[in-house]
């Protein structure tokens, strides 16, 4: 097992668990519970088809460091990363 020791600049590379961390977090901090909130809508957001709305609604969440810690962050990069996919490729009515 080699890791380089993870973290936001390090990031983590080893043999049992890839590109993952090894330790992930299940769920963001409370003041970026929107964002888990949205993901986990988004099933019912397909149906719906009404992703950009509720996008739009969404709060302003901070990524300044102090308000995010790094141990969150692959969490927070994933959830971001569905949410985008989802808005883009079904986002509109077109």
């Amino acid at each position: 097992e080699r890791s380089n020791g993870g973290g936001s600049t390090g990031g983590y590379l080893s043999e049992k668990y890839g590109f993952l961390p090894p330790k992930p977090v299940k769920r963001l901090p409370p003041s970026h519970q929107a964002l888990e909130d949205f993901a986990t809508k988004l099933p019912e957001m397909y149906s719906a088809l009404n992703f950009v709305q509720q996008a739009e609604a969404l709060p302003h969440l901070s990524c300044a460091q102090d308000d995010l810690a790094d141990e969150y962050l692959p969490r927070a990069n994933v959830l971001l990363g569905l949410c985008v996919h989802a808005i883009w490729h079904f986002g509109t009515n077109a």
